[in-house]
């Protein structure tokens, strides 16, 4: 997802710190998960390693696919649903 320049969002080093903490907290939260799916026996049925990369890569796809699933709104709406 590209932006041209004229709409790129200026944030200070601080905001860009704690972006780059939460993508970093979010993506080892990713992880646990999938080690966690990895690892589980799910109804008696053996699961296949995942690998985190091919999960990134079919995410993304999924985005390109649907972009409105980076809307806000959207987002919020999916997280009522899994709640």
């Amino acid at each position: 997802m590209e932006t041209s320049q004229s709409e790129r969002e200026n944030i200070s080093v601080e905001e860009a710190r704690e972006l780059i903490l939460g993508i970093l907290m979010d993506y080892i939260s990713m992880k646990k998960k999938l080690n966690r799916l990895t690892n589980a026996n799910i109804d008696n049925i053996k699961r296949q390693e995942l690998d985190v990369g091919e999960v990134i890569a079919q995410l993304d796809s999924l985005i390109k696919e649907y972009p409105a699933l980076m809307d806000d709104s959207t987002t919020k709406i999916l997280r009522h649903c899994l709640e």
